[in-house]
């Protein structure tokens, strides 16, 4: 008990609570991020570190493309392919799964037993449950006299 009401009044207590500073991490600057290897590209990067109304579209472009590699559409393009094939995939899993299933049962289950494929034995089983007025409200009893 007396644990729940230290956390409660730790809880709603109006004292400011202290936080270590944390150290956040970084990214990288631009000149580590991309691959700065052809010197048109480090052209255009020494470039766009001064006034960016200055890069033509073909550098900013350039500029783009060493950062981001593919674009958002280009990803999302390359998406598409990948569930038609997992749909298929799982489909063909579980046809196989059904059709081994239905070949085990038919081949190595065991027989039907004899109380099930036998006209006689569910004549016999209906009229002892007449007999013992099983189900009576809406049971096999219940259309007997």
């Amino acid at each position: 008990m007396a644990t729940l009401f230290i956390a409660r009044r730790f809880l709603s207590s109006s004292v400011p609570r202290l936080h270590l500073t944390i150290s956040v991490a970084r990214p990288a600057p631009l000149s580590l991020q991309m691959n700065l290897s052809t010197p048109e590209l480090k052209a255009a990067y020494d470039k766009s570190c001064g006034h960016w109304s200055k890069l033509s579209k073909e550098e900013t472009v350039m500029l783009y493309r060493a950062t981001f590699p593919q674009s958002f559409k280009e990803l999302k393009d390359a998406e598409k392919g990948y569930g038609p094939k997992v749909f298929a995939g799982t489909t063909l899993a579980i046809i196989i799964g059904v059709i081994l299933a239905e070949f085990f049962k038919r081949t190595i289950g065991p027989e039907v037993p004899h109380t099930l494929d036998n006209p006689q034995w569910e004549e016999d089983t209906r009229k002892k449950l007449i007999r013992q007025k099983a189900n009576p409200i809406e049971g096999i009893s219940s259309r007997v006299n």
